[in-house]
């Protein structure tokens, strides 16, 4: 079993902290002299994650009961990869990573990849095609992109009917750059915010990009400093303005008259079973709101924790939203004030509910961090590269407790179970 999953709380180089407590710093440094390549600190905020869950690999992973489990991998304090018990670090002689941490299968190519900003701040991969030994490719260094921000967030994501995958970051200036490639191809890089004149991302800003195969559409989405959502995106048939294919902007904030985010928690997906995408953020009392918009439609907002009368959202933990097509159902798991996992869902045949993971399957309470997974349809679809596969009958939701060790809750269409996964590998201490 692998765990990926963002971090929602604060830490440094040797110790680690609840939430609730003094924030923590690893070794950067802060722009006190105007220089753009320094423009971002390097605080590590709530916001970025250490723990990652991919969608199911079809390639690799591990079976319980004949189901195939989202791959989780995890970093621990010393900036070590891990894949259960094996160091993946050490073993492809990758740099120690630094900030963020993502995960994500990519079924056109039956490859399974991790992507991490390294001490030198370059983006760096780690990856396993078709359940062979794991590589490391340094990304920057093979597209001549430029550095990233200290403490710059990291994505990556697969867009399968085109057969390509990609990894986005912030450079010191605030940009988001994009390197991407396709099946039997060179990497390439784009500074898509020169590319759509958007405004610069935040300090420490959040960045998740995924592809929404229903709208033929990819995407990233950051925050700004008045704590507006923005999206950079691609239509390769023609943007909604009238412009033709290539990559826009657009203020989602400003366009649904939502209220500003806090923090540093966004999270963003496309759900396939009702051809829509969404955008889900905190806001300062804790509640989670969600912009949405199906295919041909207006964006629109909602205020999930009001309407599936949920408790709010510890604002220093991320949130992690994500489809789940084989039950047709999307959602957003979240950290409360008292360490437990909630999840707000909806499926296509009933409205938004909320639900206490930890209550319902005993679990210990989370240090903060979260992630989670499900699977959705465009990544068992059938590619230029390879054939259909069946959906994965489950979800899981990942988080690291006070005994330093990382634990799943596994949920299909019969029940939630816990699972140990530190115990169960025989892996070592997230820290």
């Amino acid at each position: 079993m692998w765990l990926s999953a963002e971090r929602s709380y604060w830490r440094d180089n040797s110790t680690v902290q609840d939430f609730a407590t003094t924030p923590r710093i690893y070794l950067g440094v802060m722009n006190m002299f105007g220089d753009p390549t320094l423009r971002f600190s390097g605080t590590e905020l709530p916001g970025q994650r250490d723990i990652a869950v991919s969608s199911p690999a079809a390639c690799c992973g591990s079976l319980t009961n004949n189901v195939q489990l989202q791959p989780v991998l995890y970093r621990n304090s010393a900036g070590d990869v891990y894949d259960g018990a094996l160091d993946l670090t050490t073993s492809t002689g990758a740099p120690k990573a630094k900030g963020s941490l993502a995960a994500y299968y990519w079924n056109a190519d039956s490859t399974m990849q991790a992507v991490f900003i390294g001490s030198d701040r370059h983006a760096h991969e780690l990856y396993q095609v078709n359940g062979s030994a794991w590589q490391t490719d340094d990304l920057t260094a093979v597209t001549g992109a430029p550095p990233a921000a200290l403490g710059s967030a990291i994505t990556g994501y697969a867009w399968e009917s085109r057969s390509t995958k990609q990894v986005a970051y912030l450079s010191g200036d605030g940009h988001v750059h994009l390197l991407q490639v396709a099946v039997g191809g060179g990497w390439s890089q784009t500074d898509l915010t020169a590319a759509t004149s958007a405004p610069v991302a935040t300090n420490n800003s959040p960045l998740v990009g995924y592809a929404w195969e229903s709208g033929g559409s990819e995407q990233v989405a950051y925050l700004t400093s008045d704590g507006h959502v923005h999206e950079l995106y691609w239509n390769g048939s023609g943007q909604p303005d009238g412009g033709g294919p290539g990559w826009a902007h657009i203020d989602l904030t400003q366009y649904t008259g939502a209220p500003p985010a806090t923090g540093t928690s966004l999270t963003a997906y496309g759900w396939d079973s009702d051809k829509t995408k969404q955008v889900a953020f905190v806001t300062a009392d804790g509640h989670i709101h969600e912009l949405y918009v199906s295919v041909g439609g207006n964006w629109q907002t909602i205020d999930l924790t009001q309407t599936a009368g949920s408790v709010p959202a510890n604002i220093e933990s991320p949130i992690v939203g994500y489809s789940w097509d084989y039950a047709k159902t999307k959602q957003v798991d979240f950290v409360s004030a008292d360490g437990h996992v909630h999840e707000i869902s909806v499926s296509t045949t009933r409205g938004w509910g909320d639900s206490d993971l930890t209550a319902l399957t005993n679990a210990p309470a989370t240090t903060g961090q979260i992630s989670g997974a499900g699977e959705s349809s465009a990544n068992v679809a059938a590619t230029g590269q390879g054939p259909a596969r069946t959906l994965s009958p489950d979800k899981t939701v990942a988080f690291p407790a006070g005994d330093g060790h990382v634990y799943t809750i596994v949920t299909t269409t019969s029940g939630s179970s816990l699972v140990d996964v530190t115990a169960s590998n025989g892996a070592p201490n997230r820290w």
